[in-house]
């Protein structure tokens, strides 16, 4: 769970990082306005993403290694639990 904190924040850091880049460099040639804002954040979105998934490789690997221990664990369980029910 911690790591996928961190890759949550890395995330977001990045999205502020784009969006906060885009407002110095345009913000002298733009009339700010929600539509404005908007569209920022939908360029800062996209900027992230594109980012993040050079950035963020290995811990993205991480954390679906991770996710993927937890979902095989679960489904021993349920697997064990539905046999002994069936043992019964």
């Amino acid at each position: 769970m911690k790591l996928f904190a961190l890759y949550t924040l890395a995330r977001a850091g990045l999205f502020l990082v784009a969006y906060g880049l885009i407002w110095l460099i345009f913000g002298h040639w733009i009339d700010w306005n929600a539509l404005s804002a908007l569209y920022t954040a939908l360029f800062a979105l996209l900027i992230s993403a594109a980012v993040s998934f050079i950035v963020l490789r290995t811990m993205r690997a991480r954390l679906s290694e991770q996710v993927a221990e937890r979902a095989s664990r679960v489904k021993e369980a349920f697997d064990s639990r539905r046999d002994g029910e069936d043992d019964e």
